[in-house]
């Protein structure tokens, strides 16, 4: 099985929208999320050149999603990739393309001299905890929020 990285693009809205749904629990069927909002973010992330997406295709048939962005972190004295979304469709996980992705990710990091590479992730995700960790990635603290 060859898995394949693109960059996303704009008519990848459908699957970019499915994937949210998937990492935020959502039912496929349920339209609690707001498409409009979400084709807006997915537009501006696209044209943002701080901002990078891009999709896994096997076979040409998208099978995964990421973004990530760079940003100079006074705390880690250079440059730093924030990898924001990672999500693999339900029906493939298992199969290497979230590892394949992440790779992609280090690579590109690499190449743009960054120094660290970081994620949050939900505790609820007990499976995507235990991807970055077989990955190699140290669990080295918490991220706060609140709704507003």
């Amino acid at each position: 099985m060859k898995i394949e990285i693109r960059q996303a693009r704009k008519q990848d809205f459908e699957f970019i929208y499915k994937m949210i749904k998937q990492l935020n629990g959502i039912p496929e069927e349920d339209e609690q999320l707001d498409r409009q909002k979400l084709a807006e973010i997915f537009d501006d992330h696209l044209e943002k050149p701080s901002k990078f997406c891009y999709v896994a295709e096997i076979s040409e048939i998208a099978v995964g999603f990421m973004s990530f962005l760079f940003d100079e972190q006074l705390s880690e004295m250079g440059k730093v990739l924030t990898l924001e979304e990672l999500v693999v469709d339900e029906a493939v996980r298992g199969q290497g393309v979230g590892t394949h992705l992440v790779h992609y990710a280090t690579e590109f990091a690499k190449k743009s001299a960054c120094e660290v590479m970081q994620t949050t992730t939900n505790f609820r995700r007990k499976e995507t905890l235990q991807f970055y960790e077989k990955l190699g990635w140290n669990k080295n603290g918490y991220r706060f929020g609140f709704e507003l």
